[in-house]
């Protein structure tokens, strides 16, 4: 006979220490490779799930405290031409060692997926599953598998930097330095992210809204020290910022691009240069995963970028009404898309 599975919501409120244990023990037992790093902190669990609007599922068997899968999702709130979109990013899907191949991962998926979707939670699911063998059990659930987006790199050399800073002096630009989590104060912000929200509209872009309470909360992720770069033109007007932090991409060292907006393809290129300039002697490439929509908008070829044979899978799942919408009319063309999309970079 088999065992009864009980499959429930936790309320992100009343998760105390024993149930916090059990769930930070089934995440290190899925994510080995976490272990020693910031992600596998305590205080990277407290940051993720108590700094957003979060939902939290699970699996054990009945009678049993043992949790035998957890799915949670995190949500974002995107600006899409057919209005506002409340998102659930997927942050974690985890199923213990014991409990694999026996189909719990997909029925887990599929009770949580239509709890959230159902009870008005989320207009929107998303999700960038890194590992191929998770893939089919997506399927399953009913997941739609939508643009692959790719990855951009160049060399992280101060000497290339020097020669994108000439080029911004000719332009008039110039770089300054930004704390990430203060983005939304600083100079000029107000009117440089109305004008660029005013054009992803018209030219009917889906994209993350960032305001003073996502930065704060973004960018203060412990242990992940971001940094921060804006461009102004000669009347100190804002042209557009990016942010980044160290990664290891394929073992090896980088700067990872997480959010870039600009107003034209060139104060990226201005913005990448400050980037290599800034780089320390260990770093090999400064990357970024950017949709389509993204590399329309900055152009990366122009700045020297080149496309990787790296890809990161997006997965949608809409609720009946505005999420599907948002599938079938916008097109992933028109989703604006990096890393800051994700809990990775």
């Amino acid at each position: 006979m088999s065992e009864e599975l009980v499959h429930f919501e936790i309320p992100a409120r009343e998760i105390d220490r024993e149930l916090k244990d059990r769930v930070m023990a089934l995440w290190r037992a899925s994510f080995p490779e976490i272990q020693g790093t910031p992600k596998g902190s305590e205080a990277f669990w407290d940051w993720k799930f108590k700094g957003r609007e979060a939902s939290l599922w699970a699996t054990k068997s009945s009678g049993a405290n043992d949790l035998l899968a957890f799915y949670s999702c995190l949500a974002l709130d995107y600006l899409s031409p057919l209005g506002k979109v409340k998102v659930g990013l997927v942050v974690d899907v985890l199923t213990a060692p014991q409990a694999r191949g026996r189909g719990i991962f997909t029925k887990l998926g599929f009770a949580a997926t239509k709890g959230m979707l159902e009870d008005g939670t989320y207009d929107l699911l998303t999700g960038y599953p890194v590992r191929p063998d998770v893939l089919p059990g997506h399927r399953k659930v009913g997941w739609s598998f939508c643009e692959k987006i790719a990855v951009y790199a160049a060399p992280a050399s101060r000497l290339l930097g020097c020669l994108l800073a000439l080029i911004s002096k000719v332009f008039g630009h110039n770089v300054e330095e930004v704390t990430p989590s203060q983005l939304s104060q600083a100079a000029g912000w107000g009117d440089f992210h109305a004008h660029w929200v005013r054009g992803a509209l018209i030219d009917e872009l889906t994209f993350l809204q960032t305001g003073n309470s996502f930065n704060q909360w973004r960018y203060s992720a412990p242990d992940m020290d971001y940094r921060g770069l804006v461009v102004r033109d000669a009347r100190k007007k804002m042209l557009g910022y990016l942010t980044w932090r160290h990664v290891k991409l394929k073992g090896l060292p980088c700067l990872a691009i997480a959010d870039i907006k600009v107003t034209s393809p060139l104060v990226f290129t201005s913005l990448l240069g400050g980037m290599m300039r800034r780089a320390s002697l260990t770093s090999v490439l400064i990357a970024g995963m950017f949709s389509r929509a993204v590399a329309k908008s900055i152009r990366p070829a122009w700045s020297l970028m080149a496309k990787l044979p790296i890809r990161f899978q997006l997965i949608l799942k809409g609720k009946k009404g505005l999420g599907e919408s948002v599938i079938a009319k916008c097109g992933m063309d028109r989703c604006y898309l990096g890393w800051v999309d994700t809990d990775d970079v």
